[in-house]
């Protein structure tokens, strides 16, 4: 739907500024003599400035950025070193993601430098097969009414303690995960992880299929409600360990070149730390436990920035979709249903060979897309807001001129290069259409460095708790014997908010509105606020 409402109006602001041109020429266009045999296949020159990368190239002589990202993210990858290969070994080969042919299938696997997984094995059961199982157990279940009652259920295994008699089919959805999940575990541990990108030529990398970040994001659920099931039981140290992995496994989708992935990864990573917090408020936490969790927090690799995402696989969509309609500008029309021999035919054919200089969209594109990388590198969440709305009022206006037809027209008569001027208006409509939601990515980056700040200082307050009897007054007594430092609100200025209460404690930063809300938690829908809470107010 992107793609072609992309495309669909694309095509119709070329129409209008074809009308201008058909009385303009540009002379590097006219055909005369063996000047035809003299052009290159490709529209698009190989530059810097225009594709920044060099290759590799397609037969027509046209960047392949799928390639391109392939290559470098596979670089020094092994089977034996990719955590990706982990997870698919626990999926096995017919998940949904991988179901569209035999052949992509196929080429996935050859890709990750595994045998396709055999049909039978011991892989990741669905809520849907337990819930199934149950049902033909108790004779005349039903098996969809069993899975939405599982799916109620798993906001509160997640990040409480519970037994098998509190939730009977969900624990029988967790035992029967046992060997997949502990494949998992190990997996995790391992240094890479990558996936590879299928593409063909004639596809954009906007359409890219990301098979296993919908994949994980399922092992993520799977791994903290076994965690809280341990837990339960008083096993810590596995519970611990469950969570953990959880928390590599979201480090490790983050490594991807899409927004989508990285915000899964932060997905994953906030499902992780509802957990760690229901162990830093257990009972059974020792002081040593606790202290020793919250440096394990400390030590976790970092997620991928979002600059470094917009730096390059968002820069690349974008180039990419360039060089798509610069190659197959008829297919436009082709692709919205219009009829090949139909009146807009002879328009959308002159208009891929002759009005549009293709080089002038890529670097506008570019200039932009340095322009959000270096607004997404500021160091602190007011600078980037800042800066974002700075950003935003250039771009609204650089839109709003692209609209007018009175600069336009005057572009094409006195800009010297008609197809240049063109393709500079090209390139303000499609950075206009293009440009990622990186407000959402980056507010979901800063959220996620709030979350895990949050929760090492739950481990510490549980720590003095445990050595002291009682939560300290205030944060500052926890430094340094219980956390080197205290951290920083993300999103204000100052540190973050603590109250010591009667039975426990309430600790928050304020979110993204960056006003105090007095604890109302973003993730309760009925407080109405947008702080980030963590909360212990134990019932007696």
């Amino acid at each position: 739907m992107r793609n072609k409402t992309l495309l669909f109006l694309l095509f119709g602001c070329l129409m209008c500024f074809a009308v201008l041109l058909c009385f303009s020429a540009d002379p590097s266009t006219k055909q005369g003599g063996d000047s035809k045999k003299q052009q290159p296949s490709a529209k698009i020159k190989i530059s810097k400035k225009t594709t920044v990368i060099e290759g590799p190239v397609t037969k027509e002589g046209y960047v392949n950025y799928a390639e391109a990202l392939n290559e470098r993210l596979s670089k020094g990858v092994t089977a034996k070193n990719n955590a990706a290969v982990a997870i698919w070994q626990a999926i096995g080969p017919h998940a949904p993601e991988l179901s569209r042919d035999v052949a992509f299938r196929a080429e996935f696997f050859t890709r990750l430098g595994i045998d396709e997984p055999p049909t039978e094995g011991d892989y990741v059961v669905s809520r849907m097969e337990t819930a199934q199982q149950v049902a033909a157990e108790e004779g005349a279940g039903d098996a969809r009414a069993i899975q939405q009652q599982m799916d109620e259920q798993l906001s509160k295994v997640m990040k409480q303690p519970w037994s098998k008699e509190d939730f009977p089919e969900m624990a029988k959805w967790v035992e029967e995960n046992e060997k997949p999940l502990d494949r998992i575990v190990k997996g995790m541990r391992r240094e890479h992880f990558y996936c590879p990108y299928l593409a063909g030529e004639d596809d954009m990398l906007v359409a890219v299929l990301l098979p296993t970040a919908q994949s994980c994001r399922e092992i993520a659920r799977l791994l903290s409600t076994r965690a809280m099931y341990r837990l339960n039981a008083g096993d810590i140290d596995d519970a611990w360990e469950d969570l953990q992995t959880c928390h590599r496994l979201g480090r490790h989708v983050s490594k991807g070149w899409t927004l989508v992935e990285l915000l899964v990864g932060i997905a994953i990573d906030s499902i992780a730390c509802q957990g760690d917090v229901a162990i830093a408020h257990h009972a059974s936490l020792m002081t040593g436990q606790a202290l020793k969790f919250r440096v394990d927090l400390e030590k976790l690799p970092p997620m991928t920035p979002v600059a470094e995402i917009i730096d390059e696989g968002e820069r690349y969509v974008f180039l990419d979709s360039v060089t798509h309609l610069a190659r197959n500008t008829p297919g436009v029309m082709e692709m919205l249903g219009a009829d090949a021999d139909g009146p807009g035919a002879t328009l959308t054919k002159m208009l891929s060979k002759t009005l549009i200089d293709w080089n002038e969209p890529m670097k506008i594109g570019n200039h932009w897309y340095d322009r959000i990388a270096e607004v997404g590198r500021k160091p602190t969440f007011e600078e980037r807001r800042e800066a974002y709305a700075t950003f935003d009022e250039e771009v609204k206006k650089m839109v709003t001129g692209a609209r007018d037809a009175k600069s336009l027209a005057a572009s094409i008569f006195l800009g010297g290069s008609p197809r240049k001027a063109i393709g500079r208006r090209v390139g303000t409509i499609l950075i206009a259409l293009l440009l990622p939601a990186v407000h959402m990515a980056t507010d979901a980056e800063i959220r996620g460095h709030e979350l895990i700040d949050l929760t090492r200082m739950s481990f510490a307050l549980s720590a003095y708790n445990s050595d002291n009897g009682e939560f300290p007054e205030t944060l500052d007594k926890l430094a340094p014997k219980y956390i080197s430092e205290l951290p920083r609100d993300y999103f204000a200025p100052g540190a973050y908010h603590y109250e010591r209460t009667v039975t426990g404690y309430l600790l928050y930063g304020v979110g993204l509105n960056g006003e105090d809300d007095g604890g109302k938690s973003i993730f309760e829908e009925e407080s109405g606020g947008d702080d980030l809470v963590v909360r212990f107010a134990p019932t007696q």
